[in-house]
């Protein structure tokens, strides 16, 4: 009986890890389709660079009147579930202009 029990409990440590990390593989991906719906502009001065932190790009073009709140308050979600470290050594961002409506590096 105790081997039942033994088994049960891996199972279920083993599907809540898989749970966990699609979890936080969608909300990564929320995340990122968020930070895109951000890039988009009229004139090369909507256009400025947001380093949104790892795993997250390290320069991505946004608008500069974009609203930051809710990506924010979703990457700091995503940190709180996401144990693994990470860093980037981001390089000095390139110029940005605004072609059809979006942002981009001149």
């Amino acid at each position: 009986m105790k081997k039942y029990y033994l088994l049960l409990i891996l199972v279920i440590f083993i599907t809540s890890c898989t749970v966990n990390n699609d979890g936080n593989e969608n909300l990564k991906n929320q995340i990122n389709e968020k930070i895109n719906a951000l890039n988009y502009c009229n004139v090369d001065e909507d256009c400025v660079i947001n380093q949104f932190g790892c795993p997250f790009e390290c320069n991505s073009p946004i608008n500069k009147n974009a609203d930051l709140n809710e990506v924010n308050g979703l990457i700091t979600i995503y940190n709180g579930m996401n144990r693994e470290a990470c860093m980037y050594q981001c390089v000095q961002p390139e110029p940005l202009k605004c072609v059809q409506s979006k942002c981009v590096v001149k």
